[in-house]
């Protein structure tokens, strides 16, 4: 299995282009793609808890949304808000 790794501009590239062209949300897309995330986990599910980290931004959202899921699902859940960023805060 090969894993590939894209940059932020691109990701946010591919969201604002699935916005504008479904048109979906971008709440109901981070919704979206961390359910297809937690299915994948749940796949291969050999744990009965988990730690997740969430940064700032919208993949921190999808950590959260994730979290969310498999605390629905009946499992252990353990959330880290990291925040830092090279952006100041407003």
């Amino acid at each position: 299995m090969s894993l590939s790794i894209y940059t932020a501009d691109q990701i946010r590239k591919w969201d604002e282009f699935t916005i504008k062209n479904e048109p979906v949300s971008s709440v109901d897309l981070m919704e979206r793609a961390a359910t297809q995330a937690t299915k994948h986990i749940l796949s291969s599910r050999v744990f009965k808890s988990v730690s997740i980290v969430c940064g700032v931004g919208n993949n921190g959202g999808d950590g959260l949304v994730i979290a969310r899921l498999l605390f629905d699902r009946g499992f252990d859940v353990s959330v880290y808000l990291v925040e830092f960023s090279d952006k100041p805060k407003l």
